[in-house]
């Protein structure tokens, strides 16, 4: 499956080479691909020799979702002057599914509430320390009055960048801290495909915001 779409970002990373460079696609054809300059992330133009083997990485919000590389050639004798570098076209790309592969690490305040025999439980404040498409894993500090174990049924108030999704789910792991709290390994249940994305999408950006940082 092919994830070129005019401009949408791509990454480049060139063996040998430290550096992450970013670009957007300008268009394709049945051999080649033309992308704008590569850039550093301080702005700086990056020069690609003819020949040179390069690493594309595209990750898709929109369908077809994923992470996806392929490796691709300089194509000799294109376009520098006029703003643009021109590859080979990668005859396949290694696709990962955001439901199996997105998953950061992260530091999110969120709301938790038991199910039980009278209903949902009162809100509780704890962190949530990584989050997918599929689940999430929390922590409750010790004096927070909320306890969990496998099996129990949860309802969490996700606050994402722009808006706050409600998602239900089943604590499917325990572990407990020396300090007295305790994380737990939710996986959603329940969950519209609308919210799955919405959760997705914020996942996908915080990994692009981390993936900056390091490089």
């Amino acid at each position: 499956m092919d994830p070129l779409e005019v401009g949408i970002e791509v990454e480049l990373r060139i063996p040998e080479r430290p550096g992450v460079y970013r670009a957007r696609v300008e268009g394709w054809s049945e051999e080649t691909v033309r992308l704008t300059l590569p850039t550093t992330e301080d702005g700086r133009v990056v020069s690609l020799d003819p020949g040179q083997a390069v690493q594309m990485t595209i990750y898709r919000q929109a369908p077809p979702r994923g992470k996806f590389e392929a490796m691709a050639e300089v194509v000799e004798g294109q376009g520098e002057a006029f703003g643009w570098v021109t590859l080979s076209r990668p005859a396949t790309w290694n696709r990962q599914e955001l439901r199996e592969f997105v998953r950061v690490p992260l530091t999110l305040q969120g709301q938790v509430e038991r199910q039980g025999l009278g209903g949902w439980s009162k809100p509780v404040t704890v962190q949530i320390l990584d989050l997918s498409g599929g689940g999430l894993l929390l922590h409750v500090p010790a004096y927070r009055p909320l306890p969990l174990g496998v099996g129990h049924r949860v309802r969490i108030t996700l606050p994402l960048r722009h808006e706050a999704i409600q998602v239900r789910g089943q604590v499917v792991r325990a572990i407990a801290c020396e300090d007295g709290s305790a994380r737990y390994a939710v996986e959603f249940q329940e969950i519209s495909e609308r919210d799955r994305d919405r959760i997705i999408g914020f996942v996908l950006q915080e990994e692009v915001r981390q993936r900056k940082l390091i490089d």
